[in-house]
């Protein structure tokens, strides 16, 4: 970005100091983005790597984020995260986190100048192998370069990988052949090396997901997974240490002889990165990588400090747990640095200290500068309290304008093309002339805003600021709206994975073949035919009948979806129960056919209401959808608000698995059917699902005037009569219910829209008031599971059909950890899931036991409310325990 037109830039005195490198430098009055912003001006004129430390990881992640945002293209900017694990523990930091530990540290060596690494203050103090080993280890692999490919794959296994049949995943690799797929931290894609003899040929990435080759590389870097590397070397280093510690140290014998063993063998296990001092004859810190030059963003001291004693007083406590245990570790000094030894480090390089406040006494006596900055932490607070009937972006307006005539330019990121073209319509309703440009920030300058009421660009940001004196405001979606969840990498559509169902068969499932019906499937097997050997599954009938079925027909078979716990009956082969029951269901289609066909012919003859065009409050309302809509999802809003525009009464079909976003099509549909005075429906086919709906719904539209209002038995009599009563006079704009909503005294004062959710679970009776009650209103069904006649209904043009196949991104990464049973690992997960404001499943295996199960967690976790569900349970007392968690 071309700086600001002034005669002196506002951080020129900290220029000044880098130039001289001074030792310290403060800057006070940074709020919002604005300590990113900062470092994006500086980082061209550095020269050299930069850490930004920060207190804790989520912060760390957050300040990545922002610091992409602001940064030139070639300015690399990488987290280095801690641990995700508590130490002391027999659990090991998943090999994600170790594995994007070892790429920054790797590309310390390798990028120079051009290296933004943000950190946490707990990342920095973990200690790490030295240098030398991440030098010696990272594997280059060129075209031409020869491999030893058994000692290339025990190498591979010693730093941590595990080896699979397919690779979708880093940390993996796979064997086929003169093939080697692996997955490694230093790639954002797997590699597939491709052999000639002991010659590398070829180097490719692949898609994991597919398993297609997708580009030809010229060389690639594969590096370690783990820190605790399974090398003879370092297994007799380590047993050298065990042995002193036992026999010098009065180390617990048992305990040490337990791991001992486990290290000799080379066998891994959950903990054993704890041992890392003992596997080295020396450990580092990740500060001894930063080349001299480094510069230093520290933010906040005091509060670093702060979180430096937390910290250290959180380690001792979990080593002496532990140690009271009789178990053996290394000592907290031996695995992290000291304040001594922190304080010691940082000293050696420029530093530069950011502060929101103003800056204290000590840090004056050094140099130092304040920024006038603001964030919009109060920004959206002000736009629903200035919310008028043309929405809330008047106020933003007014400042635009304001801020304009300033020369201040404002910036709206926005995270995707259609969230941008949507805020510009907004903008422009409100007599603005916003610029939508596709630049990034540091191509963008204040001349592309010259002119226009703000510039609107694409990226993820989480929050913004207000920078006078630089000519410059930024103001998110986030802000705007309220929080946002960006998408990290685009989702695969499930089309993609066609034969996904098959691949996930197993042994004894039940399959159906098309022409002899329902079998168990009993595996994969080979068979010679005259002198070739083909693959065939074993599928096996009634009375012991097989039938071998070749691979190449495998379209004739599907894995059985049916429900009921007891499996389906099986057919015998050759004989007629099978062709029975097709022609029964035959005959039950074209039965249903003819009336569908009727039904459908009088809601083509009759008209609907055709609701006006979306306003400005319904793309507020879609603007403040709190994660990015996927591709699938957005062309289903469009298909039923394009709907909701004709004069033909809506009947559509959404389909899509759990999760994937049918809600919210639902509730676009009921805003704007509600806006245009109409009342909306909601059917569902049980309690539970109810009030899940209901506090949905509710929360969606709490900003709005619409009074949501739920029909269950979870409401009294009394009250279900005055919601009845409030219907007929139109006082309730939305209501959800169970099948109450088809009782004969239930009547709307003007329904609109009626909204089924899960329409197969409902029985034969209720289905036939359904279609009375959608004859001449606008219906849209959610499913996750349509029924086939559903289907074909849509298939056949009788009902149109919407399909959301791409699943949203993973809102929390998924980490498993499979240990012994143990009671100090149980009680810090929950503990640390409490803290952190969330709840927890414990699932147990028997329910004879479950009881049992309980009485121990409610001893071992005294302050958490704990209560018990299982299947066995009389339906209302399961309902009541759900809805309470």
């Amino acid at each position: 970005m071309t700086p600001p037109p002034t005669k002196e830039l506002p951080w020129q005195s900290l220029l000044d100091f880098l130039e001289n490198r001074g030792s310290v430098f403060a800057v006070s009055g940074l709020k919002g983005a604005s300590p990113a912003y900062l470092l994006s001006q500086i980082a061209p004129r550095v020269r050299s790597p930069i850490l930004f430390l920060t207190c804790d990881e989520i912060r760390a992640e957050q300040r990545a984020e922002e610091i992409r945002f602001f940064a030139d293209p070639d300015q690399k900017v990488l987290l280095y995260p801690s641990w995700d694990v508590k130490p002391f523990q027999n659990i090991s930091p998943s090999p994600e986190v170790l594995g994007q530990r070892w790429e920054v540290r790797d590309e310390l060596f390798r990028t120079g100048t051009s290296l933004c690494v943000v950190s946490s203050l707990s990342a920095i103090l973990e200690k790490v192998p030295p240098r030398e080993i991440g030098r010696r280890l990272a594997l280059s692999i060129i075209p031409g370069r020869e491999f030893q490919r058994e000692d290339f794959t025990s190498k591979l296994q010693g730093m941590g990988y595990t080896r699979v049949n397919v690779v979708t995943q880093k940390g993996e690799f796979a064997v086929r052949g003169y093939l080697l797929d692996v997955f490694s931290p230093a790639s954002p894609h797997p590699l597939r090396i491709e052999f000639f003899g002991d010659s590398v040929e070829s180097v490719r990435t692949f898609d994991p997901d597919t398993q297609r080759s997708t580009q030809d590389l010229e060389n690639a870097v594969i590096l370690p997974v783990k820190e605790v590397l399974f090398f003879p070397e370092f297994q007799e280093n380590t047993a050298a240490k065990l042995k002193k510690k036992l026999e010098e140290e009065g180390a617990p014998r048992e305990a040490v002889q337990e791991i001992l063993e486990k290290i000799r063998e080379g066998i891994s296990f959950g903990g054993v990165d704890n041992y890392l001092p003992l596997f080295y004859p020396s450990l580092e810190s990740f500060l001894d990588y930063l080349p001299p030059e480094t510069l230093l963003f520290l933010e906040d001291p005091p509060e670093l400090e702060d979180r430096l004693s937390q910290i250290w007083a959180e380690i001792r406590e979990s080593w002496q747990e532990q140690a009271a245990r009789g178990e053996f570790w290394p000592t907290p000094e031996e695995l992290f640095l000291t304040r001594e030894d922190f304080t010691g480090f940082t000293g050696l390089f420029s530093r530069v200290v950011l502060q929101g406040l103003e800056i204290g006494e000590p840090l004056l006596e050094k140099a130092g500068i304040r920024l006038e900055t603001d964030s919009n932490e109060r920004l959206r607070s002000d736009l629903l309290s200035s919310k008028s009937e043309e929405g809330i972006l008047h106020l933003l307006a007014q400042r635009i304008r304001t801020g304009a005539e300033k020369g201040i330019s404002t910036l709206l990121p926005c995270s995707n093309l259609h969230a941008a073209q949507r805020l510009q319509e907004m903008l422009e309703n409100h007599g603005l002339r916003p610029n939508l440009s596709a630049k990034s920030f540091s191509a963008w300058t204040p001349a592309d805003s010259s002119g226009w009421h703000g510039t609107l660009l694409l990226g993820n940001l989480h929050r913004g600021f207000s920078f006078p004196k630089a000519g410059l405001t930024i103001i998110t979606e986030s802000e705007l709206f309220g929080e946002k969840r960006p998408r990290k990498r685009p989702a695969i559509p499930l089309k993609d994975h066609a034969l996904a169902a098959f691949s996930e068969l197993q042994l004894e499932d039940y399959v159906v073949h098309s022409d002899h019906g329902i079998g168990i499937y009993r595996g994969l097997l080979k068979l010679t035919l005259g002198e070739e050997e083909h693959d065939f599954l074993l599928i096996e009938y009634q009375g012991g009948d097989k039938l071998y079925l070749p691979v190449y027909r495998l379209n004739l078979v599907q894995k059985y979806a049916g429900g009921g716990e007891s499996g389906p009956r099986l057919d015998r082969l050759g004989g007629t129960s099978w062709e029975k029951a097709k022609k029964r269901v035959k005959k039950s289609l074209r039965e249903l056919a003819e009336e569908l066909v009727k039904l459908y012919a009088t809601r083509t003859v009759l008209k609907g209401h055709a609701f006006p065009p979306p306003d400005e409050l319904y793309r507020e309302f879609e603007a403040s959808f709190e994660y990015e809509e996927t591709s699938d999802q957005l062309q289903a809003i469009k298909e039923v608000q394009k709907d909701m525009g004709g004069e033909k009464a809506m009947d559509r079909l959404v389909c899509g698995d759990v999760g994937f976003g049918k809600t919210e099509v639902a509730l676009r549909a009921a805003f704007r059917a509600m806006m245009a005075g109409k009342q909306v429906a909601v059917l569902v086919p049980t309690t539970v699902l109810a009030q899940q709906h209901h506090e949905t719904f509710s929360s969606r539209f709490s900003a709005y005037p619409f009074r949501v209002e739920m029909l269950s038995r979870f409401r009294s009599p009394a009250e279900q009569k005055k919601i009845i009563q409030d219907i007929a006079k139109g006082k309730v704009d939305l209501v959800i219910g169970t099948h109450r909503l088809l009782q004969k005294d239930l009547v709307f004062k003007d329904l609109g829209l009626l909204v089924v959710d899960e329409e197969h679970r409902f029985g034969v009776a209720h289905k036939e008031k359904l279609k009375r009650l959608r004859a001449n209103v606008d219906a849209l069904t959610l499913t996750a599971t349509p029924i086939p006649r559903t289907l074909q209904m849509s298939l056949t043009g009788i009902r149109d059909l919407s399909v959301i196949e791409t699943p949203p991104e993973d809102r929390q990464p998924i980490r498993t950890y499979i240990t012994e049973f143990d009671e100090e690992i149980i009680r810090d997960a929950v503990r640390r899931e409490l803290r952190r404001g969330g709840q927890v499943f414990f699932v147990h295996n028997r329910v004879q036991s479950i009881d049992a199960m309980g009485r121990f967690l409610r001893k071992l976790l005294p302050e958490a409310r704990i209560a018990i569900a299982h299947g066995q349970m009389a339906e209302r007392d399961l309902e009541r325990v759900m809805l309470s968690f």
